[in-house]
């Protein structure tokens, strides 16, 4: 197994942790670069990769890859944000026919979720793991929802915390009378009892009262061929309040326009959710430690255009 996600994270720690109870090996990288990335899974035959989203697409995007020998991958695991079904596929295609299996977490809760491989649904992130139980409620209201019907997510269980040490006030706003955890994060689950994670309730762009996700649009776009990386962020509007608007990164030798790419969304959404902000191109998307996209940085760039 490479180990990319830092330590003092639930993911990282964890994938350490059980590689080394199972009498695995575990390669540790202090931070991600992709030559060295690429190189230690050549180097060391890796067969396992715990991922986040933006070095998913990077291993089907970049044209780095085929220089190096990653025959050796035989299973990947996603965490950290939701990928849908096209980016799965997209991966499928690209990466030795290898399938990422998606789960979801939190430092403050440990594995709530795992998709086991004779499990595996596309675009979910698999079902509870032992001793957790959830409810999805409606953010605002806080009342319970059905089957099917989006809301933030909400666990209580063995592995989940206690509280913030010294920190009352942030344990009380977060873990309610029943003692479940308030995420933060909007999913639902399906009758089947699969979990589906939508995106973080503070990333959602709200545009005229309507709500959109950013990952949705994000899948969308990386299926164009040219494009490398994309991010979607709200832009401040008076009117609107929000405007999603698109940073991309394009692909190597290459050639895309922003109308091409609002198009391509206009094609797929609902009025709501079009690039009402625009298009704006970057060299390359800002990551944070963890190789998530750094949402904060764009959100003040954004506010220059």
């Amino acid at each position: 197994m490479l180990v990319i996600p830092p330590l003092f994270h639930i993911f990282g720690l964890v994938f350490l942790v059980s590689t080394i109870a199972a009498n695995g090996k575990a390669v540790l990288m202090e931070a991600f670069k992709p030559d060295l990335f690429l190189q230690s899974i050549e180097k060391y035959k890796v067969t396992y990769l715990p991922l986040v989203p933006s070095l998913m697409v990077f291993l089907m995007k970049s044209s780095m890859v085929d220089g190096y020998d990653i025959s050796s991958v035989n299973d990947v695991f996603c965490g950290g944000s939701p990928i849908g079904v096209d980016l799965e596929e997209l991966f499928y295609k690209r990466v030795n026919n290898v399938r990422p299996r998606q789960g979801y977490g939190l430092t403050e809760a440990g594995i709530i979720s795992m998709m086991y491989p004779k499990l595996y649904k596309p675009g979910s992130a698999g079902k509870l793991t032992p001793t957790i139980e959830m409810k999805i409620v409606n953010p605002d209201t806080k009342t319970m929802l059905g089957v099917n019907q989006p809301g933030e997510i909400c666990v209580r269980g063995a592995t989940v915390m206690k509280g913030y040490l010294n920190d009352e006030e942030s344990s009380k706003k977060d873990i309610d009378s029943d003692r479940f955890l308030h995420t933060g994060d909007l999913g639902y689950i399906t009758e089947d009892g699969y979990l589906y994670i939508v995106d973080r309730i503070k990333e959602v762009i709200k545009y005229k009262g309507f709500q959109v996700a950013p990952a949705q649009l994000e899948e969308r776009l990386l299926r164009h061929p040219g494009v490398k990386e994309a991010a979607v962020v709200g832009k401040p509007d008076e009117r609107a309040g929000e405007l999603p608007t698109a940073f991309i990164s394009k692909q190597e030798n290459m050639t895309v326009t922003a109308q091409e790419l609002i198009d391509l969304i206009a094609q797929h959404f609902h009025a709501d959710k079009q690039l009402h902000g625009g298009v704006i191109f970057v060299e390359e998307i800002p990551k944070t430690v963890t190789g998530k996209i750094a949402r904060k940085m764009l959100k003040e760039l954004v506010k220059q255009y």
